[in-house]
């Protein structure tokens, strides 16, 4: 594993960590297929990840679609490159926005 793909590793996860703890469900779809519907598995959800050059991460809480967060894989530290602009997924990301800007100087 690269420094690079450490990184991107490490943002996801708190990402992925967060919405859990949130009582999020996570779909993974890769580009081409959903690759995972509707997880509260850790293992699962990060297995279903990194396979292709990019992932959208679908959140649902309560059986309600709240938003998604699009991962770019190769840009280091600025892995998440987009989401939904609202309040819930806004508070969503900024743990791991928070970690990549922190881990900026370690790729």
């Amino acid at each position: 594993m690269t420094p690079t793909q450490a990184v991107e590793r490490r943002i996801a996860a708190r990402l992925v960590d967060d919405a859990l703890e949130g009582g999020y469900e996570v779909t993974v779809f890769d580009g081409e297929c959903t690759a995972l519907s509707r997880s509260r598995e850790r293992e699962d959800i990060l297995g279903a990840m990194f396979s292709t050059e990019s992932d959208r991460l679908v959140f649902r809480k309560d059986g309600k679609r709240r938003g998604t967060v699009d991962l770019v894989y190769g840009n280091g530290r600025d892995v998440l490159s987009d989401w939904s602009d609202n309040q819930e997924i806004n508070g969503l990301v900024a743990g791991a926005l928070e970690l990549a800007e922190a881990d900026g100087g370690n790729q």
